[in-house]
């Protein structure tokens, strides 16, 4: 994927070509923000935001898919920029793709071959992808390869309290399109589904998530013991679904 401001660049690169007398002023004009502010945002020395992607995005003639491509392109780098720090790439990686986590959990099934195709196919993604997650775990010493094996470095993983927020609500979305795919293509007799509603006491909430926390640890503990042969994920979220009175 394109960063975004190569999509600018190669709009503006292309008007050229069929005017070389094209300014950036009048690209600016025809984007509607200033020139100053268009060339930082081309040179990567400012963020191009969401509302500025919505607004220019369309002026820019962008297919439709270029332009999810643009717009997924934005969103993945206001999740890896907050309050002027920037997440190391790998980093980003492994907390918003949920198949990073797969990938640990599945070298360690039994009779898993560590053969790039092998995990590509079980994790419905591409051998690109594979690679691409085991050469990230590796550089973030979680996985190593020892005489031909792949073998998990550390067997928790957890995400620090200082993780910015944007950066996991996008690995909870895309654990909620895991479920989604699951929900339609999966037997139900190979999964479980459910949920509760309650009317609660608010200010139990953090004895409520203390709780919650303690139960994933026995349930995970229960569950990696045996015949391990495939990857489950726990997807558990305790939401409001009303507005303060």
């Amino acid at each position: 994927m394109l960063a975004s401001a190569e999509y600018l660049k190669k709009a503006y690169e292309l008007r050229k070509e069929k005017n070389v007398r094209y300014s950036l002023r009048a690209f600016a004009k025809h984007l509607e923000i200033g020139s100053g502010r268009l060339s930082e945002l081309m040179n990567g020395q400012r963020q191009i935001t969401e509302s500025i992607a919505q607004k220019i995005g369309p002026k820019l003639n962008l297919n439709s898919e270029q332009m999810k491509e643009f717009l997924a392109c934005v969103e993945q780098e206001s999740c890896r920029e907050v309050y002027g720090k920037i997440l190391q790439e790998d980093e980003f990686k492994f907390l918003s793709d949920p198949s990073y986590v797969a990938m640990l959990s599945l070298i360690e099934t039994k009779g898993f071959d560590h053969k790039t195709s092998t995990a590509a196919r079980r994790l419905g993604i591409t051998e690109e992808e594979a690679q691409q997650a085991i050469e990230t775990l590796k550089r973030l010493s979680l996985l190593t390869t020892k005489n031909g094996r792949l073998t998990p470095q550390a067997r928790k993983t957890q995400t620090s309290t200082e993780v910015p927020s944007e950066v996991l609500r996008e690995g909870h979305k895309r654990r909620l399109k895991v479920i989604e795919k699951a929900i339609d293509n999966v037997p139900l007799e190979l999964r479980d589904s459910s949920a509760m509603v309650l009317a609660i006491d608010p200010s139990k909430m953090p004895e409520a998530k203390e709780k919650l926390k303690k139960f994933r640890r026995r349930f995970s503990d229960y569950l990696e013991t045996g015949n391990r042969s495939e990857v489950y994920m726990l997807s558990m979220h305790l939401v409001p679904m009303t507005t303060k009175a």
